[in-house]
């Protein structure tokens, strides 16, 4: 292994540590439309209490879903065969991608398996203001999680909404004015996601309030 990996994953290991012995509250629910979730429940080493982990959806539908979590959760998932390469499923009128899946039966079983341990009194919402073909997340969208019951929201945007205190300003899009694909957004030496810079999600899991660095 080279030098530059050796330091990289040995102060990544240390980062980490360091955010186990800061996090206090251990038993949340996060509900992220992106690998965000599971990412996060990796560093600190949590059991998964969400369904949403290797999947994706777009953002517009996001705040869609957090408006009626129950609901959808009620839901029964609707298999699409032949779209996608990795499993893909309806969720009502929400497409899910389960990229990291390879067959719907493993996809499928984590789901319901996950679905079951959500914590309600305990919920963590994440998204973001990336756009998917024609939609596009208004700043209504992003208002909307204002009237979400949970512990903490966060939108990763590039917008200035005066009257929101739970935005994170990540770099933006080079093809829009929208946040970049933060979840393949390393930093060239240490191999650190973007968002680790900017978002103190230690900070937002034990107390809900939102920090840029």
């Amino acid at each position: 292994m080279e030098c530059k990996q050796v330091i990289s994953k040995t102060l990544n290991a240390f980062y980490n540590h360091l955010a186990r012995l800061k996090l206090k509250n251990k038993d949340f629910s996060i509900i992220s439309n992106s690998c965000w979730g599971g990412v996060v429940y990796h560093k600190l080493k949590l059991p998964f209490l969400s369904p949403f982990i290797n999947l994706d959806f777009d953002d517009k539908d996001f705040y869609k879903l957090a408006a009626n979590l129950r609901y959808y959760m009620s839901l029964d998932l609707q298999p699409v065969h032949g779209l996608e390469k990795f499993p893909t499923a309806y969720l009502g009128d929400i497409l899910l991608r389960f990229v990291h899946y390879k067959t719907d039966e493993e996809a499928f079983s984590k789901w319901e398996e996950r679905k079951n341990r959500i914590k309600y009194d305990n919920l963590f919402f994440l998204t973001s203001d990336r756009p998917n073909g024609d939609k596009i997340v208004q700043d209504d969208d992003i208002r909307s999680l204002k009237d979400v019951a949970c512990k903490g929201r966060v939108v990763f945007t590039v917008r200035d909404i005066p009257d929101c205190d739970y935005l994170i300003r990540l770099p933006k899009d080079e093809s829009g004015d929208f946040v970049n694909i933060y979840m393949l957004d390393h930093t060239p030496f240490l191999n650190r996601w973007q968002w680790e810079y900017h978002f103190d999600y230690i900070h937002w899991l034990n107390t809900g309030i939102v920090k840029q660095l």
